[in-house]
Formats: C-alpha cells, sequence, structure tokens
C-alpha cells in the first residue's frame, strides 16, 4: 500500500491508501494529480503530519467567543472556540422544539459577545427584510 495526497479537484490536500500496484494512481502521480507520502517526510499542508494524514485541529488558548455564521447556514450563530473545540450555538430567543423554551445564553458567555451577536443578528434581520421588500417591489413591477 501507497498514501498519495490529491493535489487537485475537490479532494485537494486529503490523502488516501492505494495499492502501490494500482495503474491508475501510476498514471495519477504522472500527470500530477497526486504525489505518495513517502513516511517522515515534511507536511505538504499546514495541519499535516508528515507521517500522516491525520489533521491536527487549530488549537485556541484559553476560550474565544465571538459571531460566524457556519458552513451549513447563512444565520449569524454565537461561536465558542475553546482548545480544539468549536461550538455554534443557535439564536438564545430562539424556541427549543423539546423543552418549548428559549434556548438562553450558554453560562459561561460574556456579555460583550451578547451584545455582538444582538447586532449581528439584528443587521442580519434588517438584510432580510430589505431584500424580501425588493422581491415584492419587483415582483409588482412585472405586472
Amino acid at each position: 500500500m501507497m498514501l498519495v495526497r490529491f493535489l487537485v479537484g475537490k479532494r485537494a490536500g486529503e490523502t488516501q491508501h492505494f495499492p502501490r500496484n494500482d495503474n491508475t494512481v501510476a498514471m495519477m502521480i504522472q500527470s500530477g494529480m497526486v504525489e505518495e507520502v513517502l513516511p517522515g517526510s515534511a507536511p505538504r499542508y499546514p495541519g499535516l503530519r508528515g507521517d500522516s494524514a491525520d489533521v491536527q485541529p487549530p488549537m485556541v488558548e484559553g476560550t474565544k467567543w465571538g459571531v460566524k455564521c457556519p458552513p451549513f447556514s447563512d444565520v449569524p450563530h454565537l461561536v465558542r472556540q475553546r482548545c480544539s473545540e468549536t461550538t455554534y450555538f443557535s439564536n438564545p430567543n430562539d424556541i427549543s422544539p423539546y423543552t418549548k423554551k428559549p434556548y438562553g445564553w450558554p453560562s459561561d458567555c460574556p456579555e460583550q459577545a451578547r451584545e455582538l451577536f444582538e447586532k449581528t443578528y439584528e443587521n442580519y434581520l434588517l438584510k432580510r427584510r430589505s431584500a424580501a421588500s425588493l422581491q415584492e417591489v419587483t415582483a409588482g413591477n412585472k405586472h
């Protein structure tokens, strides 16, 4: 078996093991689409150790709070980073489908992060409302 790293395409930066006698992999190496990762080689991409395909997660000292849209949504979320963990919190005012009560703020959330979230979420709602009004106006002009 040999470990190869994809250099192009959707899987760029990822690694995978293939049989050493695979002709397709040999052709991909020759064409520059993949490269063989040799044991003990220097990492090609940040976060990859040279002797494996394991990704080392980014580490944060202490706890950092912020507001950010997660990869799965365009809605701002409250974010907490602690060591290598990143947690996205829903809007504290949203109602939980389980308890039928608002989610509330995380107990260790600082006031500054709460204020930042509230301002960011308010701006998000204003953008949504103005986009909806623009669509209504545009739709009304077509008739």
